[in-house]
This record gives structure tokens, sequence and C-alpha cells, in this order.
């Protein structure tokens, strides 16, 4: 057996380590409860990496789901977007329509009611408007 401290080596049934002075019967204690210590320690760092890792993978996987909601919340926003712009276009064709139908609806009024009887209705909408009146109450077109 050797000395602990200064690995000098020991006779049998000696209380002192000749080069050192140590104790032997004390250090060889010591270093047992050292090495329990070593040992407790080593187990819970093990059990301290192992919920490290769980927690870890945990809020990987919470990371990834909401990467997925994320994403799947921007392609939403992108199709809102692109069925805006399609409604938006088609909007405008509507618009488009409605004002040509406008001139015709003026073009069909004109040639539909005589020129002295033109006064007194409204040249938009036809709609009948007093004689002091500069606005229609139908359509607001300006009269006078």
């Amino acid at each position: 057996m050797n000395c602990v401290i200064c690995n000098q080596e020991l006779r049998e049934g000696i209380s002192y380590c000749t080069k050192c002075g140590s104790k032997v019967g004390e250090v060889k204690k010591e270093l047992n409860q050292e090495i329990a210590l070593d040992k407790k320690w080593e187990k819970l760092t093990e059990h301290l990496e192992s919920i490290l890792q769980e927690e870890t993978e945990k809020y990987q996987m919470q990371i990834k789901e909401l990467n997925a909601q994320i994403n799947d919340k921007n392609q939403s926003i992108t199709n809102l977007q692109s069925e805006t712009m399609h409604q938006k276009s088609e909007l405008e064709e509507l618009k488009k329509e409605i004002d040509n139908l406008k001139v015709q609806l003026t073009t069909a009024h004109e040639r539909v009611v005589p020129e002295e009887t033109k006064e007194g209705y409204c040249p938009e909408c036809s709609n009948e408007v007093m004689p002091d009146v500069h606005f229609c109450n139908q359509c607001g077109t300006r009269i006078k």
C-alpha cells in the first residue's frame, strides 16, 4: 500500500507515513469520503444532464411547432393578399362595367326624353326633380 498524499510505499501496520507524516487511517477515511462525494456528484451531474436534455428536447419541439404555426399564418396572409388583389381587380372591372352602363343609360335617356321635358329630371338617373334644387335627391348629381 502507498501513501495517498505522497505515494510513498508504506509498510503494513504503520499509522503515519515516514515521508510526509500524514496519518494513514485518517487519510484513507477522508479519501473514501471524497470518493463517495465524487460518486454522488457524478450521479447528480448525470441526473441534471438528463433533465437538461429532456427540457431541451421539449423546448425544441415547442419551437418547431410554433415555427410551423407561424409559417401557416404567413401562408394564410399570402393567400389572403392574393385573394384581395384578385378581388380588387374584379372590383375595378365591375366599376368599369357600371361606368359603361351609366353612359348607356344617359344615352338611352337622351333618346327617350324629349328636349323640352329634360328640364325637371336628373340627367343621370332620370329622377323627377323640383325646379329650385341644385342636386338630385336620388343620386346626388348636380342639376344646375
